[in-house]
């Protein structure tokens, strides 16, 4: 039965696969929004039925990491420590971690780049879905910080400072071929919001 399992399991990983490839050439070669689903079916030779059971829509192919990284990114917040007692130091710590695992995928996030800004529409469901990183740390700043509708507030306000800071650090980075330590540049850049204010 386990063997069973496991085969089943390799082939819906190799029919995702087929598909994740399709689109990606597609993408590359007519642009996202010139590719329709009908285009990656019938590239992969696979039926459109199950198509949709492993991605909701077209963007869905593109966007496909998307809650795996924001797992991995809620969970450094949840651990991290803070070097002087003070909550953006722990932000600070767990956004220097993040940025470590994403020089870790460059390549994974240089495709996905390439291809989101050829089109407007995913440029903008991109920015939706940045949204859930800025909600990630708003809610760690009020976990660890929060008391009340205040509380919250000022959550939410400090969290969307903290990421634009983050959102100039990923531009500057992707700006130049992702050749500089990312790492190196959230360093850089959350020194600079630090010294702007206290938590």
């Amino acid at each position: 039965m386990k063997k069973e399992g496991s085969l089943r399991d390799r082939k819906k990983a190799n029919v995702k696969r087929q598909f994740i490839e399709a689109a990606t050439k597609l993408f590359f070669e007519k642009g996202f929004d010139n590719v329709t689903v009908e285009d990656i079916v019938k590239k992969t030779g696979v039926s459109r039925s199950t198509f949709f059971r492993y991605f909701k829509t077209k963007e869905a192919v593109v966007f496909r990491n998307h809650r795996a990284r924001l797992a991995i990114f809620r969970e450094m917040l949840s651990t991290a420590k803070s070097d002087d007692k003070k909550v953006f130091s722990a932000i600070r710590n767990a956004l220097i971690n993040f940025s470590q695992y994403y020089d870790e995928i460059r390549n994974e996030l240089i495709e996905e780049y390439q291809i989101v800004v050829s089109s407007p529409y995913l440029i903008a469901k991109d920015i939706e879905k940045d949204r859930d990183f800025e909600d990630a740390i708003s809610e760690e700043i009020y976990r660890r910080a929060g008391d009340g509708e205040m509380g919250r507030k000022k959550s939410r306000i400090l969290a969307a400072a903290i990421f634009g800071t983050a959102r100039i650090i990923m531009e500057e980075w992707f700006e130049g071929g992702c050749r500089k330590p990312l790492v190196k540049l959230a360093k850089e850049s959350l020194d600079i919001l630090s010294s702007s204010f206290e938590l």
